[in-house]
């Protein structure tokens, strides 16, 4: 056999093993999708396409396999997830009230920030070993008063609350862009009485529910502003944008500025799987309007 043939036939079977390798380690990785993340019904990778539309499991189909944080609201979980294996779960010590204005998110976000001992300004305290993945909303240990005094253990005003010893491993785990997905089934008692369909919700008014929803989680509500000539805290106009009131949502998008106000509300919304921010297609709108009755139902005592 000439040098020239043994050259080729060697680059050959490079190549071929090769593809063999990359052909075995994408089956065990999907394999591996499934068998970690059943309890959540991902579907792997290579069974979704880029754009298709997906609910709020499917959302962690892009990173499959890294490091990350899975939040369960509903069994009070949160897992430490290592090169697509669940390598250790702590118990979660408080969340935001269900059905109030604070209620803890579901979605898929991603470490924004990692603070050592924020202190809140919401709150006036102290939460150490935070890590915020949207908006108000921070993943921390007990609270403290500056005085030193902690926190009532069974209270929450939206974050997700741990243990010290388990919230500084978590820290120790993560790092700014580590996805942290946060699931919820929370079923509310709350419907929207006066119009059930979800067809009825054009796409003005489901803008305005996407405002009202990231005033929420980005914004806070118990600030005093101005309006109609009174002296009223931000959570009191919410319903007033709802009402599409051009001056009440002014007076929000202006609390941060317009962009960047926006900007947010896109943040939120591909959080839960939704890529058109004017809503043209119904399906869009009927995904939020099933966000908000599962995962933020005091709007719809605002709609009623």
């Amino acid at each position: 056999m000439s040098n020239k043939l043994k050259f080729y036939t060697i680059i050959f079977s490079a190549l071929l093993s090769s593809i063999l390798f990359f052909y075995i380690y994408i089956y065990n990785t999907d394999l591996k999708s499934i068998n970690i993340f059943k309890n959540y019904h991902v579907t792997p990778l290579s069974q979704i396409k880029q754009n298709s539309n997906s609910n709020l499991e499917e959302m962690d189909r892009n990173k499959i396999g890294e490091d990350m944080l899975i939040v369960n609201l509903q069994e009070m979980k949160i897992s430490t997830v290592k090169s697509g294996e669940i390598t250790k779960t702590f118990d979660i010590v408080s969340k935001g009230k269900p059905g109030s204005y604070y209620e803890t998110p579901a979605g898929n976000y991603e470490v924004k920030g990692k603070f050592g001992n924020k202190f809140s300004n919401l709150g006036a305290v102290y939460m150490p070993y935070s890590m915020q993945f949207y908006g108000n909303f921070f993943i921390h240990g007990i609270p403290y008063h500056t005085d030193g005094t902690r926190v009532a253990t069974s209270y929450s005003g939206g974050c997700i609350r741990l243990t010290d010893d388990d919230a500084k491993e978590i820290y120790e785990f993560s790092k700014v862009s580590t996805r942290v997905l946060i699931l919820n089934s929370n079923i509310s008692n709350h419907t929207y009485t006066n119009q059930n369909d979800t067809k009825s919700f054009d796409q003005e008014k489901t803008k305005n529910i996407l405002t009202v929803l990231t005033a929420l989680e980005i914004l806070n509500q118990e600030k005093y502003i101005t309006f109609n000539n009174k002296k009223v805290q931000i959570k009191d106009l919410n319903k007033y944008i709802l009402e599409n009131n051009l001056e009440a949502k002014n007076i929000i998008l202006n609390q941060i500025g317009e962009d960047n106000f926006k900007g947010k509300e896109l943040e939120k919304l591909i959080a839960i799987g939704i890529y058109d921010s004017n809503f043209n297609a119904e399906s869009d709108r009927e995904s939020l309007i099933n966000y908000i009755q599962n995962n933020k139902s005091y709007i719809l005592t605002l709609l009623n």
